[in-house]
């Protein structure tokens, strides 16, 4: 599994999160995921902390949480523009 440091997601995302338009930016900072979406991750989430994570469970979670990072960053900065 690749991992992605948060420098590195930074310095990838920020071109995109400073030339955000207004009407993207207020999409962008209302963006969050569907009910279906957040149980599974509440589920992942809690098996993470139990240490009862498969490894098809762990990539999944993986991909929420950097989805999630990503997502966060540039929320930050559509937040900043507008």
């Amino acid at each position: 599994m690749a991992t992605i440091t948060l420098p590195s997601m930074n310095e990838l995302l920020r071109p995109l999160g400073q030339n955000l338009t207004p009407d993207y930016a207020r999409t962008l900072i209302g963006l969050k995921a569907d009910a279906n979406d957040q149980k599974r991750m509440a589920t992942l989430a809690a098996k993470a902390n139990e240490g009862t994570l498969r490894a098809t469970e762990k990539e999944e979670y993986h991909s929420y949480v950097l989805a999630g990072s990503m997502i966060a960053y540039l929320q930050a900065q559509a937040r900043l523009e507008s």
